[in-house]
């Protein structure tokens, strides 16, 4: 099993959803955790790669078990408390970038993420 990390990313109340990297729909940034970096680390590193966001990784909140390309992967979900947005990340022309209120999180997110929303 990959691990992986992730964040529930929030920025002046509301959450960051990105566009998945196929296209089809919304995801959160995550990612695979590289070597030498902890899971928080790597959950940092992901959010402003995939979303300009920089803030501070707060409590985990959750794991995620999914299937990605055929690997399946633990993703550990950290909170995060966004305090700065970047227009400049690595990922920018892959993905959109949206913030949006739980109601609306929910019903864009794949339903693996909607208890760890609601629970946020």
């Amino acid at each position: 099993m990959r691990k992986a990390s992730g964040v529930l990313a929030v920025y002046r109340g509301k959450l960051c959803i990105i566009r998945a990297s196929g296209g089809r729909g919304w995801t959160i940034p995550k990612g695979g955790v590289e070597k030498g970096l902890t899971r928080k680390e790597s959950a940092a590193k992901e959010a402003f790669e995939e979303a300009g966001l920089i803030g501070h990784i707060k409590d985990k909140v959750g794991d995620v078990v999914l299937v990605k390309q055929g690997v399946l992967q633990q993703i550990a979900v950290f909170s995060m408390v966004v305090s700065m947005l970047s227009d400049k990340y690595p990922e920018k022309k892959r993905r959109d970038r949206k913030f949006v209120n739980r109601e609306e999180a929910l019903k864009k997110l794949p339903a693996v993420y909607h208890e760890l929303v609601r629970n946020l």
